[in-house]
């Protein structure tokens, strides 16, 4: 089965953000991108100075460890 390569045109397509940016949509998808990862490490930076859990959010964290080391 062969398959298609998506269209690139939509993402290419520039969006009007409030009348303050005019910037193809791809833009806009790697700045929420971003923004979500820096929003991630404020709630982790926050908890930490709390002395509460911090949930694995990309992974183990201190508190809550990747799983057994892998052996050669």
């Amino acid at each position: 089965m062969k398959s298609e390569i998506p269209d690139a045109e939509p993402t290419c397509t520039p969006v009007n953000f409030m009348n303050f940016a005019n910037l193809p949509v791809v833009i806009y998808i790697g700045w929420w991108a971003n923004h979500m990862v820096h929003h991630r490490g404020q709630l982790s930076t926050y908890l930490r100075a709390m002395n509460a859990h911090v949930p694995s959010i990309y992974g183990g964290s201190a508190d809550e460890p990747f799983g057994m080391a892998a052996t050669a």
